[in-house]
């Protein structure tokens, strides 16, 4: 697992460091302070060689930039500055520290074969170019810890779940993925895959003699699917969740907090979302409170003098702030 991490130069990051990480973290803070960035920053490092990542970045926001150079890559690096080098190091529960640095090349143009992106790892480089208008990619290797990004915003029957579930199905036919999906409706009996017009369709048995798109059972249960569903089939990775709360009717969130604590620690998976709800954070504590184990960090982040900072509470912290009602979020 992570224990810590240092991000220069990247989004919204100068220098900016992040410790005490444990098996679940939960990133909160005010509007455009990095959180959505930070879980970006671990998903590019966790890929290892794998330079098509910085391809998938922006869309993960919604900002689709084609081939053109500028709209693609500058906006990675701190005020879409590109002559400095983005660095991102990360420290383990094994003491291993591991460094990356990321170069956009300025001068390069597109009808060159010369690098636009150049990753530096250890003494190994990849990169990415650009030939008459075509992307080339030097490396698409595998990560150096599998990583997961659930999106803020979901669309219905993504391929890459089902094909997550499929593989679960496989590998661990006892994953007991629908209990999880139980907090929201006791109804819940299983989870499949049927086929609809040839393609593949998530559905739910709730009982009522036949099964149910899941695309028509409401967002909350389209949200846990999606957690569940990652945890399970990432088996030693991170599962990154941006706004982990969307979706869900906060009277359920300590029960949800309570199986997403049990499949992390089955399937060990260190978790990092984000969140804007008080009640996210209260529940998250009080389920982490009677599980019998506190593997749960809170880390907020605050602009200081012009510099995002990270801020952890642990359970004593936690219990201390939440009992004296003082703003944490």
């Amino acid at each position: 697992m992570y224990k810590s991490f240092r991000i220069k130069n990247f989004r919204c990051f100068k220098d900016f460091s992040i410790d005490n990480l444990d098996r679940v973290n939960l990133i909160v803070g005010g509007n455009n302070v990095g959180k959505t960035a930070l879980l970006e920053a671990i998903y590019l490092h966790s890929g290892g060689e794998d330079v098509e990542l910085t391809l998938g970045l922006n869309a993960i926001r919604g900002y689709e930039t084609g081939k053109v150079p500028q709209d693609t890559w500058l906006p990675l690096f701190h005020r879409y500055d590109g002559t400095t080098a983005i660095e991102i190091e990360s420290s383990d529960d094994g003491q291993q520290v591991r460094q990356q640095q990321w170069t956009h090349h300025l001068s390069a143009a597109a009808t060159q074969k010369e690098p636009m992106l150049t990753l530096k790892q250890g003494n190994q480089a990849y990169a990415i170019r650009i030939w008459n208008g075509e992307i080339e990619i030097s490396s698409q290797g595998q990560p150096a810890v599998p990583c997961r990004f659930v999106k803020s915003w979901l669309s219905h029957g993504e391929t890459s779940e089902i094909a997550n579930y499929s593989d679960l199905e496989v590998e661990n036919p006892e994953h007991d993925v629908h209990k999880l999906l139980q907090v929201v409706d006791s109804r819940f009996k299983r989870l499949t895959i049927v086929l609809v017009d040839g393609k593949p369709t998530l559905h739910g048995d709730i009982g009522i003699g036949r099964l149910i798109p899941l695309a028509f059972m409401g967002e909350g249960v389209r949200r846990l699917t999606s957690l569940a569903i990652n945890a399970a089939s990432l088996s030693k990775g991170v599962l990154l969740i941006d706004e982990i709360e969307n979706g869900v009717y906060y009277a359920a969130m300590t029960d949800i907090w309570r199986g997403i604590a049990e499949l992390a620690r089955r399937f060990d998976v260190q978790i990092f979302a984000t969140t804007h709800s008080f009640e996210c954070i209260t529940a998250a504590h009080e389920a982490f409170k009677k599980s019998g184990t506190y593997d749960f960090r809170l880390h907020r982040l605050e602009r200081v003098e012009n510099e995002i900072k990270a801020f952890t509470f642990d359970e004593e912290m936690l219990d201390a702030v939440l009992t004296a009602g003082w703003e944490v979020r």
